[in-house]
This record gives structure tokens, C-alpha cells and sequence, in this order.
């Protein structure tokens, strides 16, 4: 049944790896979120001009498990009173469950396994690509949005764009898992297995129709 129902199959293997990965979580949540926040103050520490992003765990909660603290990197030099804002994000919405999605599809794939392999190192870079790319939405989004800050990094369009992303990708989740969707497609079926697809789909129609015309 799974294997004639591919959706089922995806749908099946996605739930058994998202409770494997919310099983393991909190024995590698320490591990995992230090990689995360050292991976992050040593990219996205400074995203704009005048701009210091400092990544840190928040201990007082388990649910939004990451701080990101945005100041004026001049105004610390100049101003003893400068101040840093305070933004909080949950890696579980951002990565882990995007994560789980990912390995879901790629292992439902009817690929060769050395391809799985291969596709499911690119898929776990990019769902963390896109995790970082939502924390530096809310960065700018901060900064472009706190007068006291004295940081302007974008230009009124682009600050209109990001107002979208932060609305519709970063705050929400659909967009993202949309997008994971996309990217399996592309990074893990060639032309090649399109076209055998549609050739494939072709046949079993003319099939179809050949069975049905005896019938009648």
C-alpha cells in the first residue's frame, strides 16, 4: 500500500521522523542549539553597517531557546548607556521541524540510496540555511524598526519587503515548509526522472484506455 501511495508514504515517514527527532531533541538540544549559536555569531554577527548581532541561549525558556541581542556597535564605543534589543526565536519551529520534513521526503524518494545520501547532506544544509535566513529577517526587521537603535540598513522598498517576509516567512510556518517542498524537487529528481515520469503516466493511461475499450 505504501509503496502504490507515495503521499501516504512521505505523510508516514514524516510523522515516525519527527517523533524520532522530538524524542532526541532535548539529549542533543544543548549540543545542537551551541552549534547553531556559534555558527551564527561567526556569519551573522554583522549584517549591516554599524549593526552587532550577538547569539546567545535563553535559559529562562525551552520553548523560545534562542536570544538574539542587536545594538549599535558605534554608539558602545561612544556611549556607555547604548542599549541592546532583544529578539527570541524557537529552533524547534525554525529548523527542527523543517529538518524532519526534509529527511521525510528525501527517504520516501524513489531514488538510489547513494543519491538519498547525497541529496539528504545538500537538504540539511539548506533547512539551515533557511533557519538562518529567517533570524536575519528579524535582525533587519529590528533594526530598520527601533529609532533608538540609530541603525537604518534598508530603503523604504526594502523595508516593505522585509515587513512581508517577516509576516508571511519568518512569523509563520507554511511558507517555509512550502519551500522545503520546492527545494527537494529541485535538488533531488533530475530531468531525466521527470521525463520518465510523464513517459511512465503516458503508458499507464494508454493502458487504462485499452483496458476500458475491451470492457466495453
Amino acid at each position: 500500500m505504501l509503496k502504490k501511495r507515495p503521499f501516504i508514504r512521505i505523510i508516514f515517514i514524516f510523522v515516525i521522523t519527527l517523533a524520532g527527532l522530538i524524542l532526541v531533541y532535548p539529549a542533543v538540544r544543548k549540543t545542537y542549539l551551541d552549534l547553531l549559536v556559534c555558527t551564527g555569531n561567526h556569519y551573522l554577527s554583522k549584517p549591516g553597517k554599524d549593526a552587532l548581532v550577538k547569539f546567545m541561549e535563553n535559559k529562562e525558556s525551552k520553548d523560545l531557546d534562542l536570544v538574539l541581542y542587536i545594538g549599535n556597535s558605534l554608539k558602545m564605543k561612544t556611549d556607555r548607556n547604548a542599549y541592546f534589543l532583544v529578539t527570541k526565536a524557537s529552533i524547534f519551529y525554525i529548523v527542527w521541524l523543517h529538518l524532519a520534513l526534509m529527511i521525510a521526503l528525501i527517504m520516501a524518494s524513489p531514488v538510489p540510496l547513494l543519491r538519498k545520501l547525497i541529496v539528504l547532506f545538500t537538504g540539511v544544509l539548506l533547512v539551515h540555511v533557511i533557519g538562518y535566513l529567517k533570524l536575519l529577517i528579524q535582525v533587519y526587521y529590528v533594526c530598520n524598526h527601533s529609532p533608538g537603535l540609530e541603525i537604518l540598513m534598508l530603503s523604504p522598498s526594502q523595508l516593505k519587503v522585509t515587513d512581508l517576509l517577516l509576516d508571511h516567512f519568518t512569523d509563520t510556518v507554511q511558507p517555509s515548509l512550502i519551500l522545503v517542498i520546492i527545494l527537494w524537487l529541485l535538488i533531488t529528481f533530475t530531468l531525466k526522472d521527470y521525463n520518465n515520469l510523464m513517459g511512465l503516466t503516458k503508458q499507464e493511461n494508454k493502458t487504462t484506455l485499452k483496458a476500458k475499450a475491451r470492457r466495453q
